[in-house]
């Protein structure tokens, strides 16, 4: 069996592309001081770090995402508390520095010293070695979101209007009434929603009295708009075919109205509206 200190090896591979990935990834995330149990961490450039605990002192995952002909790979090391690790080399450095000085100078060295270093030095990594697996949930995590069954609300395809469509003016995007301090572009709606539980609620505005909001049910998405002057709020209804008329939407179907307004494009076809008495 290998001596894994510094973790074990993992290899997740997705059929998202990497865009995708880092969205799905960053959706599921708990807040850094979130009380609740999850996954927590940060993702820069092509490089995540993953924790559980509020504090990172515990099971971590240090990863890269790349692209791949088929999607994305995940590629990085899994184990129990690798931030930490990092004071055995600094701890074996400072040994080493002060045995030299020592006999530099002609005096023995420290007997203490080296007992703490090769007692507590070996420990330390044994102890890693042995809890490595307690990072498993996070690898679980990776794979889970990035085979696109975590959420039921997530799918591993979006609409291609997402991948091409540039939203040039100006809008607010809120979310369970907390005003996001990002800017309202294609990806960071699909994050939002890729991030509602059942009773949250995103609304996109343009003006106080021109906006649509979604609520999040059990059941889909239920869509409202706001417009006019005198103001009329209507809600959606889904019509496919011959089937009657829905008042929720699907994830595909929402997020294509909400890219609709956005981009002030056309609403689907298979959307119609009903006024809402107020």
């Amino acid at each position: 069996m290998a001596f894994e200190p510094f973790g074990y090896r993992f290899v997740v591979d997705s059929t998202m592309s990497r865009a995708d990935a880092k969205i799905a990834i960053s959706a599921r995330l708990v807040g850094w001081f979130d009380v609740k149990d999850g996954a927590r961490g940060w993702i820069a450039g092509p490089y995540i770090c993953l924790w559980r605990q509020v504090t990172s002192g515990g099971p971590m995952v240090v990863a890269k995402i790349s692209g791949t002909a088929t999607g994305t790979s995940v590629r990085g090391r899994a184990g129990s508390n690798l931030n930490g690790l990092l004071i055995v080399p600094f701890l074996a450095a400072f040994v080493i520095f002060m045995v030299i000085e020592a006999l530099l100078e002609g005096e023995r060295p420290d007997g203490v010293s080296l007992i703490f270093f090769f007692v507590m030095g070996p420990f330390l990594l044994w102890m890693a070695h042995k809890d490595r697996r307690a990072a498993d949930p996070l690898v679980r995590f990776l794979r889970d979101t990035l085979s696109g069954e975590a959420s039921p609300r997530f799918r591993k395809s979006r609409p291609q209007a997402i991948a091409t469509g540039e939203i040039s003016r100006s809008l607010t995007m809120d979310v369970n009434g907390d005003r996001s301090d990002k800017a309202a572009d294609a990806a960071a709606v699909q994050e939002a929603l890729a991030r509602l539980e059942t009773d949250d609620f995103l609304i996109l505005s343009a003006a106080d009295e021109d906006y649509v909001q979604t609520l999040a049910t059990e059941d889909g998405f239920i869509f409202e708009k706001r417009e006019g002057s005198p103001p009329q709020q209507y809600k959606a209804l889904w019509r496919d075919g011959a089937s009657a008329a829905r008042e929720t939407l699907t994830v595909d179907e929402i997020l294509l109205a909400l890219l609709a307004y956005a981009l002030e494009t056309p609403m689907p076809e298979p959307l119609g509206w009903e006024p809402i008495d107020t």
